[in-house]
């Protein structure tokens, strides 16, 4: 048995109760009560998720993401507070979907669909329930119209989605009902559940702002980004040089006088996690977005006697922190590029 949530942007979802690939039960404007054991997916509000068809023929998913940033950003008005996600490629040469929503709506939707006991459920856009097809086809849902097809994927009011898809096949709601179970054994390779959004592995549970062990484990990403660091530094060069030891004594702050300044800024960097210093939701939010960017490297992480945060980053390339910038620059961080170390561009971010 499966569920298939349809949810809306102000009323209470439609769903569907599929047994043996048919519809034996379905609501109207009201939640399910899942059964044991019983799966589920939904599907976002139909106008409030953008469907682009893009060619992104990378290596790795966490490739392809930060390159759907990327690209998402001259398709928006406002980039600051978009979630961006990505299918998986369906050809070679990389045709996949690419979905872009208002991360708050996002968090609505999920933050709905946990208080309501479906919180393992994958999140899709809902021109998906309409699966793949050569053909464009159409169906009509409480006055919008659902559009999908081999290049576009979209919904609209009756007029304009007349115009932008006029040879559009009509479903009537038995045919589109009738195709869900083939339809939602296609969808799960575009989930919006992606970055900070992604669902928690089985048997694991996350509670962001109460868990304890929370601070422990961003200690561990900065010692073991900083560690990381200093042994490829130390693979090209038999100690750290004049301008690696100045880099550090930036980063600590004028005044400092440790005779080495690495350690030292390893040392402010605990200290910083530590949720006694009061960093350690900070360092939350820095993690995630690190998260984001594939090839970034914490090296290390300071709060000043201010109060002012400090956060140290390398890459393999400077892309990568450009990338990385306009993200943690919506969290209230500015950027000063510092002199590269053995060839890695460094990046320091202050709030």
């Amino acid at each position: 048995m499966t569920l298939v949530i349809q949810l809306h942007a102000s009323q209470p979802p439609d769903w569907w109760r599929l047994e043996n690939d048919a519809v034996a039960d379905r609501g109207t404007a009201c939640w399910p009560v899942r059964r044991p054991g019983e799966a589920a997916l939904a599907a976002a509000p139909a106008t409030c998720v953008t469907l682009h068809r893009v060619m992104l023929a990378s290596h790795s998913m966490a490739q392809a993401r930060a390159a759907a940033n990327m690209l998402a950003i001259p398709l928006v008005a406002d980039p600051a507070d978009i979630h961006v996600a990505i299918g998986v490629a369906e050809t070679a040469a990389g045709a996949r979907w690419l979905a872009i929503a208002d991360a708050g709506a996002m968090a609505h939707w999920i933050a709905a669909l946990g208080e309501n006991g479906f919180d393992d459920s994958p999140l899709l856009p809902a021109p998906m329930l309409l699966g793949a097809s050569a053909t464009v086809r159409c169906w009509q849902h409480h006055g919008t119209i659902v559009v999908r097809g081999p290049a576009m994927a979209f919904a609209a009011e009756l007029d304009l989605a007349a115009r932008l898809a006029p040879d559009a096949e009509q479903l009537d709601t038995p045919t589109f009902e009738a195709g869900l179970a083939l339809a939602i054994g296609q969808t799960h390779a575009l989930d919006l559940r992606q970055g900070i959004f992604a669902r928690a592995r089985p048997g694991t549970t996350i509670a962001w702002r109460r868990c304890g062990w929370l601070a422990a484990a961003i200690i561990g990403l900065v010692v073991a980004g900083n560690a990381a660091q200093i042994w490829r530094i130390s693979l090209a060069v038999t100690s750290i040089n004049a301008q690696a030891q100045a880099l550090a004594r930036a980063a600590t702050g004028p005044g400092n006088r440790d005779l080495d300044p690495i350690a030292a800024l390893a040392t402010r960097a605990r200290q910083a996690a530590d949720p006694e210093h009061g960093a350690a939701a900070a360092m939350e939010a820095v993690a995630e977005v690190l998260r984001l960017v594939p090839g970034v490297v914490l090296v290390a992480v300071d709060r000043d006697l201010a109060g002012h945060m400090r956060v140290l980053v390398s890459a393999d390339r400077v892309m990568a922190l450009d990338l990385l910038e306009p993200l943690l620059a919506r969290q209230g961080y500015t950027a000063s590029s510092l002199p590269s170390v053995d060839a890695h561009p460094l990046r320091l971010f202050r709030r």
